[in-house]
């Protein structure tokens, strides 16, 4: 079923907010997040060092979860009854009140890999990377000021239809902002961004199809 474009929003991150052993909460024994209402679910500093502690304190050695900073959520391999803690730093996020289209597409690097005598080229993927814009009407200056302003990499989350879940969410640098004008028409703004791996190699995580 088709799904109807009105429904669709876009939220930006705000500067970081610190957590210090924030108690964490999880349905499944699995994915676990922060519990806090304002944070649960937000994604996580891209970059910032995190670290995961039980109740008790002691700190939890990093090959024993992965975690996925755009979802927010340490998952552990087998279901756990323990209580843990997280100290680091989350992103808030926020509508872009003024958006009215995105647009965000996966590209890979293909690399020819063919050797003598073959008739037909072999090719290898190499690297992935993740780009798209933002149609935004220029009475928001949000995102067109990040161009500017925001040194560190940043989070945009793509909602299509509920913010119950979100489609996808990217890190990356806002490296345009392109405004226009018409005598018939509204001034209408489009700021297109790159996106950047976080410090576990992920640029864009899927909450319905799975982490990127």
């Amino acid at each position: 079923m088709a799904l109807a474009g009105k429904n669709s929003l876009v939220f930006v991150s705000a500067t970081g907010k610190t957590l210090t052993a924030v108690a964490t909460t999880a349905a499944d024994g699995l994915t676990f997040q922060v519990a806090a209402t304002s944070a649960q679910g937000e994604p996580f500093d891209p970059l910032a060092s995190l670290t995961v502690a039980t109740s008790s304190g002691g700190t939890v050695s990093s090959t024993g979860y992965t975690l996925y900073r755009p979802n927010g959520s340490v998952v552990f391999p087998t279901s756990s009854t323990n209580a843990y803690t997280i100290t680091g730093t989350y992103l808030p996020t926020a509508q872009i009140a003024a958006a009215h289209g995105f647009f965000y597409k996966i590209t890979a690097d293909v690399a020819d890999v063919s050797v003598l005598g073959a008739a037909w080229r072999s090719k290898l993927q190499t690297k992935l990377d993740v780009s798209g814009s933002v149609d935004d009407y220029h009475t928001d200056l949000t995102l067109g000021n990040l161009v500017t302003s925001s040194s560190q990499p940043i989070c945009l989350t793509f909602y299509q239809a509920s913010t119950a879940s979100f489609d996808a969410r990217a890190y990356g640098f806002l490296d345009a902002d392109a405004i226009k004008s018409a005598v018939d028409g509204v001034v209408d703004g489009t700021v297109s961004f790159s996106g950047s791996a976080d410090a576990n190699g992920r640029a864009i995580s899927f909450s319905t199809r799975g982490a990127g």
